[in-house]
């Protein structure tokens, strides 16, 4: 390849890592973090008379988080509860409503003659049990303004698909539906792990390339310089960079998706992005995960033997080459208790997919159909994967027809085909 060729190809990689770390339409931080975290105190602009919200009320709890409940001017009676996806634990707390293109999804809902309620948490990060508490709390905020609803749902995106699980096994008497969206459902522990080993497989096949390791970190203050960054330079500077990226994700521990059914370019650009993506993430949570843990670590390959379809040289020079991690029984509990679905799943519950997701992989979704299968309650799951690459990337008619399927579900008591 000439160095003309070379220097296209390795900006067509940034500008694809770079679509790849947009499409979580989350933000991350570029800046030195501000302390304490900030509360946004800024009251949003009033929906109510528009034409499609008839009242629109909102307030912080007494637990700091902040609410926003919506009925339509047509109300049916039913309400969703909705649980937002991951946030930086530096980000301001906001209500965030734009997030995996929510609003759209709210709008279209109110049009449908659905209120919807939802609220920040009092805190970001991997805040499951403060999501879990802010969410449920809106039950009772709802009834309190507008009465009791015929019908609840539940929904949410990413870490909050997670939270609409938890809800839906700890009260299902309280709600009637569930809609996770490319939620961490194969619980914490197992998402843990992903991005730990991620990491530590990185470190084998690039080291000295990223600072810390999978256990610790310095300060990441901007994370598309500490770690995005390098990560693109490594593997499209660094000889054998893309073969050595590719060995990663063909290691049974770390299956981070990449498009393969497309040309060179396109497969290259994912192949970067995803990894970009799957370290930044880690980046982005390890310091507030173990701040909840008393800085104890929730990862272990302790005494993991990495596997795959690598030749048997390869395998065994990564066994030997990876450092090894310890994690604590206390921080295994913590990610226990936030959250480790059971698959006791008795109000239905559709949950949808992107395929080639690299945060929070589609093996989740494996997960839960099993342990739902184990827990006899599999009639109460459906699920759906839609070919898309990215995290939450759905299209809105994608999400749309998800909730149409659960909500004829829960009126009709039939369950949909696929």
């Amino acid at each position: 390849m000439s160095p003309t060729s070379r220097t296209a190809l390795r900006r067509a990689l940034l500008l694809g890592a770079t679509v790849a770390l947009a499409a979580c339409r989350q933000d991350i931080p570029t800046s030195p973090a501000a302390s304490p975290v900030p509360v946004s105190t800024e009251p949003a602009l009033s929906l109510a008379g528009n034409g499609l919200w008839a009242d629109d009320v909102g307030g912080t709890t007494a637990g700091g988080s902040q609410y926003r409940m919506l009925v339509p001017v047509d109300w049916n009676g039913d309400v969703v509860f909705y649980a937002h996806g991951f946030r930086d634990a530096a980000a301001p707390v906001v209500l965030g409503e734009e997030q995996d293109n929510f609003d759209d999804l709210r709008d279209w809902l109110g049009g449908k003659g659905y209120a919807v309620a939802y609220s920040s948490w009092k805190e970001n990060g991997v805040a499951t049990a403060e999501g879990t508490l802010a969410t449920h709390q809106l039950r009772g905020l709802f009834a309190a303004s507008f009465g009791q609803p015929v019908r609840s749902y539940l929904a949410g995106h990413s870490l909050g698909g997670l939270v609409a699980v938890r809800l839906a096994e700890k009260f299902p008497g309280q709600y009637d539906g569930a809609l996770p969206m490319c939620g961490a459902v194969g619980g914490m522990r197992a998402e843990a792990q992903y991005l730990g080993d991620a990491r530590a497989l990185w470190d084998v096949f690039f080291p000295g390339t990223l600072p810390g390791d999978a256990g610790s970190l310095p300060e990441i203050t901007d994370v598309n310089a500490q770690i995005v960054g390098p990560v693109i330079a490594a593997i499209t500077t660094q000889p054998g960079g893309f073969q050595r990226a590719g060995a990663i994700t063909r290691i049974a521990q770390t299956p981070v998706p990449f498009v393969t059914n497309a040309g060179p370019v396109i497969q290259g650009q994912t192949l970067v992005g995803s990894l970009a993506y799957v370290l930044a993430f880690h980046a982005r949570g390890l310091d507030d995960l173990t701040s909840r843990t008393h800085g104890h670590l929730p990862y272990d390959n302790m005494d993991t033997e990495y596997t795959g379809p690598l030749d048997a040289a390869t395998l065994g020079f990564v066994n030997a080459a990876v450092k090894r991690f310890e994690s604590t029984p206390d921080a295994q509990n913590f990610l226990d208790r936030n959250y480790e679905p059971t698959g006791e799943l008795r109000i239905p519950t559709v949950s949808i997919h992107t395929a080639l997701d690299p945060a929070v992989p589609l093996f989740h979704e494996d997960t839960l159909r099993a342990r739902a299968t184990r827990a006899g309650s599999a009639d109460m799951l459906l699920q759906r994967t839609t070919p898309a690459y990215g995290h939450c990337t759905f299209q809105l008619s994608e999400m749309q027809g998800a909730f149409n399927a659960l909500e004829s579900w829960v009126r009709t008591g039939v369950k949909p085909a696929s």
